[in-house]
């Protein structure tokens, strides 16, 4: 037996690289879906942390408080408030 004749050996050879393109290829597309899916998530969870930033500047000048920073002042005030009413 003489092998395979080159025309079918060239096929193959093809065939091989061609599987290991689409293996390589195929780890790029999903590495990529991960880093987009991670990059969506931080998106959305700087949005969630920017409204709820606003809210709490809203809060502040709506209560007449000066923004520090530090929400010690407004728990301080909320609790006064509260304590008042009761």
């Amino acid at each position: 037996m003489r092998g395979l004749p080159q025309k079918q050996n060239a096929r193959r050879a093809d065939k091989i690289k061609l599987c290991g393109h689409l293996r390589r290829y195929k780890k790029i597309v999903k590495k990529t879906y991960i880093i987009s899916d991670e990059l969506t998530y931080i998106s959305k969870i700087k949005a969630e942390r920017n409204t709820a930033q606003d809210t709490l500047k809203e809060i502040y000048s709506v209560l007449g408080l000066e923004e520090t920073g530090d929400t010690t002042e407004l728990l301080d005030y909320l609790k006064n408030h509260i304590d008042t009413k009761q």
